[in-house]
């Protein structure tokens, strides 16, 4: 510490005493070297007053502390006066903000996971479409060049319009099933 902080941590103290009283706030301060260094130049019993005369400055200085103080803590209490009424008046709106913001809070979580789930089953379904494309797809050409009609061979429209007639409701007969089986 240097002097100027010293100075302002503790009272003026005679100059006559035995000892300096910064030795008391160094940081490594050690009671027996303070102890050799005072005995080379003075007796116990020089040290045993002067730490008492030192004490009663340090106990006014406390005192002092203490009443200076305690004006201020009395100011300041009297200075919160009505302040808990304050707070009250702000605490009940807080609360109630609290509150709606928790449930806005759960509300969104809740629409959240609903439209996560919503999401997962559109993907499904997609998946389940994909899958059905694929085997209608397979099965056209697998299974429809195969199929010999007499009527595809001339040139009777309304014998390709039944054919392709019939090959739709067929499409649309698998696609039923298919649908009522992946629900």
């Amino acid at each position: 510490m240097d002097l100027d902080a010293t100075e302002n941590v503790l009272p003026a103290a005679p100059e006559n005493l035995c000892f300096n009283k910064d030795e008391f706030i160094k940081e490594d301060y050690d009671i027996d070297k303070f102890l050799a260094n005072v005995r080379r130049h003075s007796s116990l019993e020089t040290l045993r007053e002067d730490l008492s005369v030192y004490m009663k400055i340090l106990q006014n200085a406390l005192v002092e502390l203490i009443n200076r103080d305690y004006a201020d803590f009395v100011n300041l209490s009297s200075n919160l006066v009505g302040m808990d009424k304050i707070i009250c008046t702000i605490k009940e709106p807080l609360t109630t903000f609290q509150g709606q913001v928790e449930e806005l809070r759960s509300l969104i979580t809740e629409k959240i996971e609903a439209t996560q789930q919503k999401l997962a089953e559109r993907v499904a379904v997609r998946e389940k479409k994909c899958k059905a494309c694929l085997t209608m797809e397979q099965f056209m050409v697998l299974y429809l060049p195969s199929i010999r009609i007499p009527a595809l061979v001339t040139d009777d429209v309304p014998s390709r319009y039944e054919y392709s007639k019939a090959i739709f409701k067929f499409l649309n007969k698998y696609s039923m099933l298919y649908n009522k089986h992946i629900s």
